[in-house]
């Protein structure tokens, strides 16, 4: 197998056309069929809402008579969780995408964090070995960089990276609204983009009261999940993945992006049943 690093002298320049590639498959699903068992088979990935987001969410919630606990947990304490648990962790020394695609807009040396035994097999100067400490710090860097994140079980990193087995490498991205990988999702054939979906127990929706039209929120959406009709926003559910930037976007505070507490433990504990990260060996 090639190393990470010819890997990614391979596939950046290539990075760009990835939309072409997706729609070719969609139109052939004989052919998507088999790249869905190359390249995606077991994936599981979960997009993260923002924690701005569900923040301001609950602020509007309380200022219209909602109750909210004090302790009520965010949706970066997924990815904490899983570092935590975690016996192993490598920190990329960049983005992919960003540098794949030459991002003016985010920091391209925040990159993704791998967890589990796979990251021993990580060849090359692509990243390092890290401790759980580091990494923790390097979550803050992203999310207060405004990064969203991704995690689960994604195969594409385990075959570039030639970690081994998919189910003994985590990814946990750090992705930007204009180069992620993912931006190509309403272009994939159904069976494959169904494996990115948004964390349980993330609701996503409108206060048409609040909602002026201005079209802000489908502008920072990058899977085309909303629409402005009628001069009000809608949102396609089974598009959203659920990542909070149209909130951010909303001048007006008029989406509303809220979070079930017990979401962030189930996620964390469905994550580690498809992924080995706490063994040692």
């Amino acid at each position: 197998m090639l190393s990470p690093k010819t890997n990614v002298r391979l596939l950046a320049p290539r990075f760009g056309k990835r939309f072409g590639y997706a729609r070719f498959f969609k139109r052939h699903p004989s052919l998507s069929g088999i790249l869905d068992r190359i390249a995606f088979k077991g994936d599981e990935i979960y997009y993260a809402p923002t924690d701005t987001s569900v923040a301001k969410s609950r602020r509007i919630e309380v200022e219209i008579g909602i109750p909210q606990k004090e302790d009520t947990v965010l949706p970066s304490d997924v990815a904490r969780e899983l570092v935590e648990r975690s016996r192993y962790h490598y920190i990329m020394h960049f983005c992919f995408c960003r540098n794949a695609n030459g991002c003016q807009e985010f920091p391209t040396e925040l990159g993704c964090i791998f967890l589990g035994k796979g990251v021993l097999n990580i060849r090359g100067d692509v990243g390092h070995l890290a401790t759980k400490e580091e990494a923790l710090e390097h979550l803050e860097k992203c999310r207060q960089a405004g990064l969203v994140q991704l995690v689960g079980r994604n195969k594409i990193d385990s075959l570039w990276l030639d970690s081994g087995r998919p189910d003994q490498l985590m990814s946990l991205c750090n992705c930007c609204p204009c180069c992620c990988l993912w931006k190509m999702l309403p272009d994939l054939p159904e069976g494959i983009s169904e494996r990115v979906s948004r964390l349980p127990g993330v609701e996503v929706s409108v206060r048409e009261d609040a909602c002026t039209g201005c079209g802000l929120c489908s502008e920072s959406c990058f899977v085309d999940a909303l629409r402005i009709d009628g001069g009000k926003c809608s949102i396609d559910d089974s598009a959203c993945r659920g990542c909070g930037r149209c909130a951010d976007a909303c001048p007006h505070d008029a989406i509303v992006v809220s979070v079930s507490e017990v979401s962030v433990k189930d996620a964390a504990d469905r994550l580690c049943q498809i992924v080995d990260i706490e063994s040692e060996r």
